[in-house]
């Protein structure tokens, strides 16, 4: 897999740091957007809703969080070569939550991954009951072709209850 992200990375673009983010109006969502080197970065709608993955390994406590995340437009600031996405996390229940989630850009043409956003993992949100907050995530990007596609989405989320 490692050399399979090094020879798209060649062949797309440069991923110069981890992080990343978007913004979705759908829950659990995905978004696009187009990258052109004339117009600079455009941003799009979501165009589909679920999980297409998950985590490596969950415990027993953990539950799909993919409901309690909104999210909204994709966006590229081709200035400061950044994929953006903002999610909205919100807990619901009566319980407190810890959240961790996964967001990933992709290159419309090939299913190329681009970036990708999984800081969460280390330092999760904790949310109490009726609690909502936005993440901005993002990552550093730089295209090497014109008029690329490309969309974000989150591919994964979950909760475990705290205390």
């Amino acid at each position: 897999m490692a050399a399979t992200a090094v020879v798209m990375i060649a062949l797309t673009g440069g991923r110069r740091s981890g992080g990343g983010g978007c913004d979705d109006n759908d829950r659990g969502g995905s978004g696009g957007g187009s990258y052109s080197s004339s117009g600079g970065g455009t941003s799009g709608d979501s165009t589909s809703s679920g999980s297409t993955g998950g985590p490596a390994s969950a415990t027993p406590t953990e539950q799909d969080a993919m409901a309690d995340i909104e999210a909204g437009k994709c966006t590229y600031d081709k200035v400061a070569e950044k994929l953006n996405y903002t999610v909205t996390v919100t807990n619901s229940s009566p319980q407190a939550y810890e959240y961790s989630f996964y967001v990933q850009w992709e290159d419309t043409a090939d299913n190329g991954l681009i970036g990708i956003y999984d800081d969460y993992a280390d330092k999760p949100p904790t949310l109490g009951p009726g609690e909502s907050r936005t993440i901005k995530a993002e990552d550093i990007y730089h295209f090497v072709k014109d008029n690329v596609q490309y969309r974000c989405k989150v591919d994964w989320a979950l909760k475990s209850p705290v205390g």
